[in-house]
Parts: C-alpha cells; sequence; structure tokens
C-alpha cells in the first residue's frame, strides 16, 4: 500500500516537473523570438536607408549620363576624363549601384516574406542569416571589382593620353594598380558592411545558439 502510495506521489511530482519545464521552455523560445523580431526589424530599416540612398545616387546618376549626352558642354571632371569616357564611367558606376539596390530590394523583400510564413523561430533565423551574408558577398564584391575597373580606367587614360596603347611597363603599372584597389576596397568594404549589420547578425547567431542549446537540454 505504502508501495503504490510512494508512486502515485512520485508521478505527480514527474508531471509538476514536465509541466514546469514546459512553460519554462515556452518562456524562454518566446523571449528569444521577442528578441531576433528586434533585430531583424533593425537589420531591415538599415536596408531601407540603404536602398534609398543607393537609389538616389543612381537617379544622379542618370541625370548626368543623360546630361553629359544631350548637352554639348556639360562635362564631369573634365580634367581627368574626356566626354566620351566619362558617359562610360558613370553609366557603369549608375548600372553598378543600380544592380546592387535591386539586390538589395529583392533581399529586403525576401526577409519581410520569411516574417510572413508561419515558420518556426529557428527557420527564419537560418533563413536571415544566409540572405544576409548573400547581401555582404554581392556589396563588398561589387565595390571590389567596380573600383578598381574605373580607377584604372581613369589611370589608363592619364598615362597613356593621346598615345595609342603600348604593352610596355606600363601596363603592369596598370595591373598592380587595380590589384592593389581592388583588395583596398575588399576590405574597407567588408569593414563597413560588419560596422553597419556585424551588430545585427551577432544577436542572431546567438538567439539560434539559445535555441540549439534550448533543443539540446
Amino acid at each position: 500500500m505504502e508501495l503504490e502510495a510512494l508512486k502515485t506521489i512520485w508521478v505527480k511530482v514527474s508531471e509538476e516537473h514536465q509541466k514546469s519545464y514546459s512553460v519554462n521552455e515556452g518562456l524562454i523560445q518566446s523571449m528569444i523570438k521577442q528578441k531576433s523580431n528586434i533585430e531583424i526589424a533593425e537589420i531591415q530599416r538599415t536596408m531601407r536607408t540603404k536602398i534609398v540612398f543607393a537609389s538616389l545616387i543612381v537617379l544622379v546618376g542618370i541625370f548626368i549620363v543623360w546630361s553629359m549626352v544631350n548637352i554639348e558642354d556639360f562635362v564631369v571632371f573634365e580634367q581627368f576624363l574626356s566626354k566620351r569616357e566619362g558617359i562610360v564611367v558613370w553609366s557603369f558606376c549608375t548600372i553598378l549601384i543600380a544592380i546592387v539596390a535591386l539586390f538589395m530590394t529583392y533581399s529586403y523583400r525576401r526577409i519581410s516574406q520569411l516574417l510572413s510564413y508561419s515558420l518556426g523561430v529557428k527557420t527564419t533565423l537560418e533563413q536571415t542569416l544566409k540572405i544576409m551574408k548573400e547581401v555582404f558577398l554581392v556589396g563588398t564584391l561589387s565595390d571590389a571589382v567596380g573600383s578598381p575597373i574605373i580607377m584604372v580606367w581613369v589611370a589608363y587614360v592619364q598615362i597613356y593620353e593621346e598615345q595609342n596603347f603600348v604593352p610596355d611597363q606600363r601596363v603592369w603599372f596598370l595591373l598592380a594598380f587595380g590589384l592593389g584597389m581592388g583588395l583596398l576596397a575588399y576590405f574597407l568594404n567588408r569593414r563597413v558592411q560588419r560596422n553597419k549589420f556585424g551588430s545585427y547578425l551577432n544577436s542572431l547567431k546567438d538567439c539560434l545558439r539559445d535555441l540549439e542549446n534550448l533543443e539540446d537540454a
């Protein structure tokens, strides 16, 4: 009789412990979800700012290219580039920035769609981190590729001036100059990207790690 009573007490204690654990686990998940939503909202706010800023630059670039094409005396940076060269360089810059702005907009919408779906917190965090890695990569590589092309072109115009292209030691200088500018642009832009998004992404990684630890407990 005493053994049956002890068994009954043990079952009740176990059930109460399980209920308490479930309540605590649900509370922790709710807190993690709230924190991650705040961080994702901050990421989206920063992305909106970058999209607006990049769009304004694209509009300015379009205006400059249109003016250089249609207004005879309108030349930007004429001390470095001829009118035709200026049109090529400004068109290239405008198109490059437009591509980055469009990709940023596309990524912003993907994150918004994730939040609208009935996905788990872990899945949302994993997908958001994946999207932001792509944003980092595109933003960093666009500068690492675009900046050297523009700078090498300007240097080429200044070095060769009105001369025909000759494959001499000046070519090695241009190659070294382009490589140096590419590396500099890559590391500088990667630092800029980290300063803008790094703290938010680290918080999301912490949330994901907490969820995984909770699942393993």
